[in-house]
């Protein structure tokens, strides 16, 4: 004997239900018109009729709008604009960029021989992994800069 109390009866009784209320639903949207009007020349749409030209309304499934409002054109319109440069700005030469790179340069070897210093001198297992990570670090921004 089957239980009256089980899911699959639950399941029994509401799908009678849930059909009819979605039957209901569909009913409802199909049976909704739109009314189109054009006062002064604009076209007006509308769930009731808006004067005497008014004509009903079915929306083509193949057609779709966009709408895009002016506040998010002009915030659009602002986010693709490059900040403009300064003209008084002095353009770094060609040897002053050397020298920035040639300073890196020293810095960056100056921290890793710190790094390899401190690695023969012993460490816990902790700190072996964090000088591990940091020297693989300035190995890779040496190389980046190809520094020797």
């Amino acid at each position: 004997m089957r239980s009256k109390t089980g899911p699959r009866h639950y399941l029994r009784l509401l799908m009678p239900l849930l059909s009819f209320t979605i039957a209901k639903g569909a009913a409802a949207l199909e049976a909704r018109v739109i009314y189109r009007c054009m006062p002064d020349g604009v076209a007006t749409f509308s769930d009731k009729p808006c004067g005497n030209d008014a004509r009903a309304y079915q929306a083509g499934e193949s057609r779709s709008a966009r709408y895009t409002s002016a506040e998010s054109t002009a915030v659009v319109a602002r986010v693709e604009q490059p900040p403009a440069r300064k003209k008084n700005r002095q353009q770094p030469t060609d040897a002053n960029a050397k020298s920035k790179i040639a300073n890196e340069c020293r810095r960056l070897n100056e921290a890793l021989r710190g790094v390899r210093q401190r690695m023969r001198a012993g460490y816990t297992v902790d700190a072996g992994e964090r000088l591990k990570l940091r020297k693989l670090q300035i190995e890779r921004r040496r190389r980046e800069r190809r520094c020797r």
